[in-house]
């Protein structure tokens, strides 16, 4: 068994991005607020949820920081941590706080797939974004439904034009990303019957 940890401590381009984001981060929000007071401006009501997308943001780079299999997770987490940010910051923006009724499909699974998708992708991981592809094209199918009965059908957010005619758009565009992401994943070569033959007689 090797003693060798499961994470680097000479990772030093991870924490050097870690670090000076933070510092960066810092400096931004000091003069927001001194702005904000300057001039009488409620910036903390629109800039709250940047504390999630960055905080979201550090927890995904920091992944890097660990061996590739021992990272996923944390990969995992940021992603759904940022995508719940970036969730929060446009219902805040534009008051859209009833989309939670079909937004909870971009946390999951579809930034959880988007996770793995990234962090597969940028570490070689294949089996990461085979899965990152399948979950990410199931959570978007899901949002994309659930938007057209929610929004355009059921007008939860005031938005209500009917759902006569969503039937046949909405079932397009879902089949439209299904067969996107499929097609995007590699299937696997299955020997034919010939090729069995073949062998048997060799």
């Amino acid at each position: 068994m090797s003693d060798k940890p499961a994470y680097k401590f000479g990772s030093n381009i991870v924490r050097t991005v870690v670090g000076l984001g933070l510092i960066l981060l810092g400096i931004v929000f000091m003069i927001l607020r001194y702005i904000g007071t300057w001039f009488d401006i409620d910036f903390g009501h629109y800039i709250w949820p940047f504390f999630i997308i960055i905080s979201g943001l550090f927890l995904f780079i920091a992944a890097f920081a660990f061996e590739r299999r021992a990272g996923i997770s944390l990969a995992i987490f940021g992603g759904v941590t940022a995508m719940t940010g970036f969730i929060l910051l446009f219902q805040n923006t534009f008051d859209l706080f009833a989309s939670w009724a079909y937004a909870w499909a971009l946390v999951a699974p579809t930034s959880v797939g988007l996770a793995r998708l990234v962090y597969g992708g940028l570490r070689g991981l294949e089996d990461q974004v085979r899965s990152g592809l399948n979950q990410t094209g199931i959570g978007l199918a899901i949002f994309v439904f659930g938007a057209f009965f929610f929004e355009l059908g059921i007008g939860i957010s005031g938005l209500r034009f009917g759902a006569a005619w969503l039937c046949w758009p909405g079932l397009l565009i879902g089949l439209g990303i299904i067969l996107l992401q499929s097609g995007l994943l590699p299937r696997p070569n299955h020997p034919s019957h010939d090729d069995e033959r073949e062998t048997q007689g060799d």
